[in-house]
């Protein structure tokens, strides 16, 4: 018998055999045998389920909502741009001004997703265009410094002839248009 074989066996807890270990009684599991896990499993099962059902119950529900309430205002804000789109290539249209943006937006079912790119390169170049004049800048002031940093960023890479790079910052219009003193979008008649 190994050493390893004898220590274990005078603790009587493991027995060698051949080739495999098995549990051999010994005084002290007489006297205090030893008890089943059933019982503390169970218990356990008793507590946690309804801690983590009243938890699922009062957390799942706001979850929920949150999610819905963000895609139901996404959604509302793509029909709104949907609109306006159309409605300005249609009634409002100037070639030289809108011709990118309509030549994507007449023929796309869902403009404000399949002509993202140009509504926001238009949508930089408009309000650029409006924060030139004196009263706008006043009233907007951080939301005209990020427009004029983009849209010397978009002229900066069409005098390189980097067209990517014209396009991703006229992107970013988004950043500029979440501020808090963002101009309202242009209304339809101030372009005709």
């Amino acid at each position: 018998m190994g050493r390893m074989e004898r220590s274990l066996a005078t603790d009587g807890h493991i027995c060698a055999g051949p080739g495999r270990f098995r549990r051999v009684p010994v005084i002290a599991d007489i006297d205090d045998p030893p008890k089943s896990r059933w019982r503390g499993v169970l218990l356990g099962l008793l507590v946690s389920a309804p801690l983590g059902l009243g938890l699922a119950l009062g957390f799942l529900p706001s979850l929920y909502g949150q999610i819905m309430g963000g895609i139901g205002a996404f959604d509302a804000q793509l029909r709104i741009d949907d609109e306006f789109m159309k409605t300005l290539c249609v009634d409002a249209l100037d070639v030289d001004r809108d011709e990118a943006l309509c030549g994507c937006a007449l023929p796309a079912e869902f403009p404000s997703l399949d002509c993202q790119s140009q509504f926001s390169s238009w949508m930089l170049h408009e309000q650029h265009r409006r924060c030139a004049e004196e009263d706008a800048r006043r009233d907007a002031i951080g939301f005209c410094a990020c427009v004029d940093t983009l849209a010397a960023q978009v002229t900066a890479a069409n005098d390189a002839g980097d067209v990517k790079a014209a396009r991703m910052a006229g992107q970013r219009y988004g950043a500029c248009a979440a501020l808090e003193d963002a101009l309202d979008r242009p209304s339809i008649e101030s372009l005709r």
